[in-house]
């Protein structure tokens, strides 16, 4: 084999340099595009503002004091009331236990109209007759309004903390004073006055017209 000259080799290595060289920068291309595009950050570019969300405070109704529900207030009833459920009570022309002074007999559970207090009797309206029941018959739901009265208007009454003439005595009322009744009995009526409450003898009690 005939040698290769200088100017031979200095070609053949021109040539293998060239190649490398090619090959080089086809690797670099190549990975380049794999990669995709580069990010840069350009100086001169105006950043890109975030928007701000703005959140708007849902209304709340202010807290305060919880009202007191008010009562309801339940309707007066008088009710005829017996042990036996069908007996019947006479009602009576006059606050009167005569034999001849009957107008009629009200059934247990019959409701009357009140109009008055006489002692151990009421004067009620039922089926368009006006008469007289015993109060010991009678029971009263809800309220009726009432005054204290007395013969002679200077005077007092007790009220006391129970049915009874030897109970606590709470205040004293006069004549004309405004009551709320509770409850009646044959001898007492329970009622309230102000900030006071107790029982007063039936006698002195009238219904407000």
């Amino acid at each position: 084999m005939k040698k290769m000259d200088r100017k031979q080799r200095l070609l053949v290595f021109a040539i293998v340099l060239f190649l490398i060289a090619v090959i080089v920068v086809v690797v670099v291309f190549t990975s380049g595009r794999d990669k995709g595009p580069h990010s840069y950050n350009d100086p001169t570019a105006t950043p890109t503002a975030t928007p701000i969300t703005t959140v708007t405070p849902i209304p709340t109704s202010p807290v305060g004091p919880t009202a007191t529900p008010v009562p309801t207030p339940v309707p007066s009833k008088l009710v005829v009331e017996l042990q036996d459920s069908s007996s019947k009570v006479n009602m009576r022309y006059s606050a009167s236990t005569d034999s001849d002074n009957i107008i009629c007999a009200v059934a247990s559970g019959t409701e009357v109209k009140p109009l008055d207090i006489a002692g151990q009797w009421m004067k009620v309206s039922y089926q368009g007759e006006i008469g007289y029941i015993m109060t010991s018959y009678l029971k009263l739901t809800g309220s009726l309004e009432g005054y204290i009265k007395l013969s002679d208007a200077s005077s007092t009454v007790n009220l006391r903390a129970s049915a009874s003439s030897s109970a606590e005595v709470v205040t004293t009322l006069q004549s004309g004073t405004e009551v709320t009744i509770l409850s009646i009995s044959s001898d007492w009526i329970q009622i309230t006055t102000g900030e006071f409450s107790g029982y007063v003898s039936s006698s002195f009690v009238r219904l407000s017209e």
